[in-house]
């Protein structure tokens, strides 16, 4: 019987041998929690483009105070963390619909992606990102003579 094949970087392994300077993004997409599975669907969000460069993050954060959302970059990767710290124990549910639980939540950003600035407000969290190409890094167009 046939093992299934883990998607690791020991199936890799010959190309890198001819291969330079690629290590950290392996690292990175091994280690990223996308591909590793580790990231679940809560809480919900949206991504939606403002307009040209200019991208928004929604994220649904019902039931947090502003200072229980840490918002973090790190190696291109945005990382908001909602830690849950005040739970009321004397009230008895009879149902109970909003999710009142932590949750980490990751973002790889694009090349020259930036956070421009962070909001929350009626529990919506929103995260505005702008992307910042460099003049000499966009395409040119090279007259013929």
């Amino acid at each position: 019987m046939n093992k299934p094949l883990r998607l690791t970087s020991e199936v890799f392994n010959p190309l890198w041998r001819s291969s330079i300077g690629f290590e950290r993004f392996v690292d990175d997409f091994f280690n990223d929690p996308l591909v590793s599975g580790t990231q679940t669907g809560y809480p919900p969000y949206n991504i939606a483009k403002k307009s040209n460069g200019v991208y928004e993050i929604l994220l649904a954060a019902a039931g947090f105070q502003k200072d229980e959302i840490n918002i973090s970059l790190e190696k291109g990767t945005l990382t908001i963390k909602g830690e849950v710290t005040n739970t009321d124990d004397t009230v008895e549910y009879l149902y109970k619909g909003i999710a009142e639980r932590s949750f980490v939540r990751s973002f790889k950003l694009a090349e020259f992606v930036e956070v421009q600035d962070a909001e929350f407000k009626d529990g919506i969290l929103r995260v505005s990102l702008i992307r910042n190409v460099p003049d000499e890094m966009m395409p040119q167009q090279i007259q013929i003579a």
